[in-house]
């Protein structure tokens, strides 16, 4: 990316607007949304996140002054007595689970064309409601973690947070889960030599021919089934899912199977650690009061990471509920024309397919094609990071939650050829660079490099097995990458702000995870 030729590119709606501080949602869109997308996403951030939320160019920009309903509001709440993570997996994920369920059994493609369009807003209002009830199961941990966290801060000083997450990884959880599938796909393959010779050759469509070919397609499918059916991150609707393209998981395994590493293990690594961490800080704190304090807080925050990565995993299953009837509906206008593919679809406003439902005439081919080109040349710019009204970033970063999700507060360095972040995940390793910009390109991380890129989302989980670090732009202590580097025990640093434009792929980098720390040792 290159930085805003201008400030004034990016202009909030309304002259009003200007009077409230806005943040750019670099964790969740790190990338320019096209305009389906990113109406949708805007209804999520207000129903969901119950923020006010605007895209500028395609970005996403979250207000602080405001005016949103709350959390997951409307969300009826659980029965008494249920721990966090039963009132997740009883109560809020069931009806998730029957919508993403609902619309992936139905027939789209059988629907005429108007009439799909007249549809669509149910689903989009359906997977609102949906990423509603997985918002609302956060307040079952959010609180319990804040006080763990913020008891370990006291107790252990500046790294008291890392000390804090580290205490909660190796817990059963969706991210882990996926990981371990496939990494059994990857022994699988390992052991059907027809199989492994065809998935390290790229030639996966020789696979239903091939010895042991069919079993292992059987494998894969039910693997895609539970694992493959979201977004590959938060509402990015205008990619296909790995359901659809299972190119990236068998590159993937590929990489496993070229002695990249596998996820097995790494669940009862990240316990092991954790369970040492536990005895080292009972360890520390030596006064009995203070010690049973702290088992207290940290049984009551033991459900956090389990909820967070469950409930991210629906998210983006819910976000391609909406992919398949927009996709469905671009193929039948590009068959008659009134679009020139059916990827164009994603680039009509959600009023404008709300009027064609009613019979009204879509915007002319000229005018999806001018929005074509302005997103992608919106996609090679840095967006400013905030808008509206100037708030110093440590006035935000102030707000523990906000600074450990988001990672706001760290100081730029000055220093040439160092890079600041948050340690979340410790160790350190010197080794070559790879920047991902894009999951689809991730195959290029080979065994034991760095992997840089802007942020992670679960699909990305099973590339930690790969990867020997991993340094992100945006994310502090309790995002995903930083969950993930634990849970495969990798060093992390996250929220560089800009780390995948100043270290150049191939560089060798030394990423010091529990400092926050990225040297570029040699470009």
């Amino acid at each position: 990316m290159t930085e805003a030729p201008e400030r004034t590119n990016f202009r909030l709606a309304n002259p009003e607007d200007a009077q409230a501080p806005w943040m750019w949602d670099a964790m969740h869109c790190p990338r320019p949304l096209p305009p389906l997308a990113g109406d949708g996403w805007l209804l999520w951030c207000a129903t969901g996140i119950g923020m006010r939320a605007q895209m500028v160019n395609g970005y996403c920009y979250l207000s602080f002054g405001g005016g949103g309903p709350g959390m997951g509001a409307g969300v009826p709440a659980p029965p008494a007595g249920l721990t966090p993570r039963e009132a997740w997996e009883r109560h809020y994920l069931p009806p998730v689970v029957n919508f993403v369920t609902g619309i992936n059994a139905r027939d789209f493609d059988a629907i005429p064309a108007r009439e799909l369009a007249a549809r669509l807003r149910e689903v989009v209002d359906g997977s609102t409601s949906a990423f509603a009830h997985t918002m609302a199961a956060l307040g079952g941990v959010t609180e319990p973690l804040a006080a763990f966290v913020r008891f370990c801060e006291s107790a252990f000083g500046a790294d008291g947070a890392l000390r804090a997450m580290t205490m909660l990884q190796g817990f059963d959880n969706a991210s882990a889960d996926a990981g371990a599938g496939l990494g059994r796909l990857g022994a699988m393959a390992a052991g059907l030599p027809a199989v492994r010779e065809a998935i390290l050759g790229g030639d996966h469509a020789r696979l239903a021919t091939v010895d042991g070919g069919a079993e292992f397609l059987d494998a894969l499918s039910r693997y895609l089934d539970e694992f493959g059916i979201g977004t590959q991150t938060w509402f990015e609707i205008h990619r296909p899912t790995w359901r659809e393209d299972p190119s990236v998981p068998l590159r993937l395994i590929g990489r496993y199977l070229q002695g990249g590493g596998s996820p097995a293990g790494a669940h009862g690594h990240a316990a092991d650690v954790r369970d040492e961490a536990i005895r080292a800080a009972a360890a520390a704190l030596g006064d009995a009061s203070q010690v049973e304090e702290f088992r207290a807080l940290l049984a009551g925050a033991g459900d956090y990471v389990s909820v967070i990565e469950g409930r991210a995993r629906w998210q983006l299953a819910c976000a391609a509920t909406v992919r398949r009837p927009s996709i469905a509906l671009g193929r039948k206008l590009a068959t008659s024309g009134e679009i020139e593919a059916a990827d164009d679809v994603f680039f009509l406003h959600l009023a404008e397919v709300d009027a064609y439902g009613n019979g009204e005439a879509l915007p002319g081919r000229d005018e999806i094609a001018r929005r074509k080109a302005a997103f992608a040349s919106w996609q090679e710019v840095l967006p400013p990071r905030f808008l509206g009204q100037a708030v110093p970033e440590g006035v935000l970063a102030n707000i523990p939650e906000l600074r450990q999700l988001t990672g706001l507060g760290v100081l730029a360095s000055t220093e040439p050829g160092i890079l600041r972040g948050n340690g979340s995940s410790r160790g350190v390793v010197r080794a070559r660079a790879r920047v991902v910009l894009d999951l689809d390109d991730a195959e290029r991380v080979e065994p034991g490099d760095v992997l840089v890129c802007p942020f992670t989302a679960p699909p990305w989980t099973p590339y930690f097995a790969v990867a020997s670090a991993v340094v992100t732009d945006a994310g502090g202590v309790l995002s995903h990458a930083a969950i993930a580097a634990r849970e495969y025990g990798i060093p992390c640093v996250t929220g560089t702000k800009d780390g995948t434009r100043r270290i150049a792929d191939g560089a060798i980098v030394t990423v010091d995870g529990t400092e926050g720390i990225v040297r570029i040792d040699e470009v």
